[in-house]
């Protein structure tokens, strides 16, 4: 039998300012980034220092709107493959980062979590790493479908979004 935890990456995830300097830090052993950016945006500080990179371009939007761009499946399964990879060599550390490290990343290291643990576990990964965490809707809709979770990504997500907007009325 394997064993999950030797496959689940030790994920951290960041801002775009963070992660320049998580990335030029000597105190971190980041061999792996996801960074995500606005399309034409610059790379964090620091990115050519990490061996095994993947950058993706879209905007942080919760459904298609013209003059963006979405995120796209193709997007969301090279998460996932380049996320599970780096679980899989246990060489060191994976850094996700987007402009704020709130949606676009948590939402990166949600599908990651997902391939390997139950929705429900995933997100209280995420959760744990990043308690402000509200990832973005259209990349978990694909992390569902990929993953063959049948809505239940989608559903334990919008229900944590749905509580979290709840304990903010007043």
């Amino acid at each position: 039998m394997t064993n999950v935890q030797n496959q689940l990456p030790n994920i951290l995830i960041a801002s775009f300012t963070q992660a320049g300097d998580l990335l030029n830090s000597n105190q971190t052993n980041i061999q792996y980034l996801i960074s995500i950016g606005h399309p034409e945006e610059s790379k964090p500080a620091g990115y050519h220092l990490v061996p095994h990179r993947l950058r993706l371009e879209f905007d942080d939007i919760p459904l298609p709107i013209s003059g963006y761009t979405p995120p796209g499946r193709k997007d969301v399964e090279k998460i996932i493959s380049f996320g599970t990879s780096a679980g899989v060599s246990g060489e060191g550390d994976l850094l996700i980062h987007c402009g704020a490290g709130i949606s676009r990343s948590t939402a990166a290291a949600l599908g990651i979590f997902a391939a390997s643990l139950k929705p429900q576990a995933a997100l209280l990964r995420v959760i744990l790493i990043q308690p402000e965490a509200l990832p973005n809707r259209m990349m978990v809709r694909f992390a569902d479908e990929i993953l063959g979770c049948n809505g239940k990504l989608i559903e334990v997500t919008d229900n944590y979004i749905q509580s979290k907007l709840n304990k903010l009325r007043i």
